[in-house]
């Protein structure tokens, strides 16, 4: 990206980023790795020097590894093993600073993960970060499942989406 950003018009200095359940959980992983030396140095990869003007994290699974040493916390994304080197690098939330972008955290009324966001968003709040934080819910009280804001013919969906778009303009330098 860094190499390349003229080529495909990128402006570093005003990157976003977002993800939706298990993205969710990687849109907060590498702004933290990309924010904080210390957690860097457990990666075996070069992180360009960029920093993310704000994140969306949505309807995300989050405090992967609090079971350290268990396979079973997060099987399929841990493919079944824990080495030393995942259990240094989980969860993610121990190396979460003060230098995390601002953060755009969302959920849903039925969300399977609902729970894990509310419990990030009130974390990311208590680290002194910018947050917003909405748990979206149908004004008939039907059910708003996971990922919902995927839904194109959906008015929540798009009010969410509108409200994320908002709260990114707001970062644009």
């Amino acid at each position: 990206m860094t190499a390349n950003n003229e080529e495909y018009y990128i402006n570093l200095d005003n990157l976003f980023l977002l993800g939706d359940s298990a993205g969710g959980q990687l849109t907060q992983q590498y702004p933290t790795i990309a924010s904080n030396p210390n957690y860097q140095n457990l990666f075996d990869f070069q992180v360009p020097n960029i920093q993310f003007n704000a994140v969306g994290l949505n309807c995300g699974v989050y405090y992967i590894g609090n079971n350290i040493g268990s396979p079973d916390d997060f099987p399929y994304y841990l493919d079944g093993k824990m080495t030393d080197q995942l259990k240094a690098q989980l969860p993610v939330e121990q190396y979460i600073s003060t230098n995390f972008p601002p953060a755009f955290v969302m959920t849903s009324s039925h969300d399977f993960l609902r729970e894990s966001s509310i419990q990030f968003g009130q974390f990311l709040i208590s680290k002194g970060s910018e947050v917003y934080f909405k748990i979206y819910q149908n004004p008939d009280g039907t059910p708003l499942n996971h990922v919902f804001h995927i839904d194109q013919k959906s008015s929540i969906a798009r009010k969410c989406n509108l409200d994320q778009l908002d709260y990114f303009s707001k970062h644009i330098h």
